[in-house]
């Protein structure tokens, strides 16, 4: 990403309308200030236990709309990390500070990021636009990965 910037679907008067995945600046930022919480933030389980919550290892990469941020769940074993989208008001997908669990079992959306930037896709382009999604798909993956591997911005997340 650092070499190109990002990837945005902009409207005509160049506002982002769909798609909008981060540059490792933005990624580092968003992370920082909307994904991660502070000590003094509680989850609430349905049997009213309150526990203290983390979202230490999940790491935005692009935006989900309504507040979310689409993010990498780095506490999976990888290489390969599930994607899920992260609200602020609900997350499900932060874990109790005190033995880390999950506070929810809510599933990833997705598998990986190429399922994620498949599903993406897909539903930006018309089942008619096959071959052009394929090549975004492959473009788009391509450039990320090689950018991001060398994005000094993103080397203090933990992943």
């Amino acid at each position: 990403m650092a070499a190109f910037g990002s990837l945005r679907v902009l409207d005509a008067a160049g506002e982002v309308v769909e798609l909008c995945v981060y540059t490792p600046r933005e990624a580092a930022a968003h992370t920082r200030e909307h994904v991660r919480v502070g000590p003094e933030v509680r989850w609430v389980d349905d049997d009213g236990s309150e526990h203290a919550i983390t979202t230490d290892h999940l790491v935005a990469f692009a935006d989900a709309g309504g507040g979310g941020h689409w993010c990498f769940d780095t506490s999976a074993p990888g290489p390969e990390y599930p994607v899920c989208c992260h609200h602020p008001e609900e997350p499900l997908f932060a874990r109790k500070r005190e033995g880390g669990g999950r506070v929810s079992a809510e599933a990833h959306e997705f598998a990986d990021f190429t399922a994620w930037l498949r599903g993406e896709i897909g539903s930006s382009c018309g089942p008619r636009d096959r071959s052009r999604r394929r090549a975004l798909q492959i473009e788009f993956l391509a450039r990320y990965a090689s950018s991001c591997l060398s994005s000094p911005e993103l080397r203090f997340l933990s992943w």
